[in-house]
């Protein structure tokens, strides 16, 4: 079967399109895991109430106040919070372009209409 250029172009940007989303749902998952482990780590820190905690630093603990390193949990949940609402508008739209791409594939692989019946 042989295919325009438009076809083909449809194709490898279809193509394109499902490998961006492919990276924006991997983001989105690490993402959404680290936040998981923020919360549970912020809900630690609410049920204990210690005036100290330990947080790794490459590969080191260090002993740091707990207000302070809730402060930075705090901080990097709601970082992570505005990143997923991007990535979540992000797939959205690839979502939407890829729709598009895929109805005019569809209608470019569908054989022409014969005329009425004799």
């Amino acid at each position: 079967m042989n295919m325009s250029e438009e076809t083909k172009n449809s194709l490898r940007e279809f193509q394109e399109y499902q490998q961006q989303l492919r990276m924006i749902l991997t983001q989105k998952t690490q993402l959404e895991m680290r936040l998981a482990e923020i919360k549970k780590a912020l809900e630690e820190i609410s049920q204990h109430n210690p005036s100290e905690v330990y947080k790794i630093v490459g590969q080191i603990m260090l002993k740091t106040d707990s207000e302070k390193a809730k402060k930075g949990l705090d901080d990097e949940a709601e970082m992570i919070d505005v990143r997923l609402k991007s990535l979540k508008k992000q797939e959205s739209s690839i979502n939407d372009k890829l729709k598009s791409i895929q109805e005019k594939l569809e209608g470019s692989f569908k054989p022409p209409e014969q005329g009425g019946a004799q």
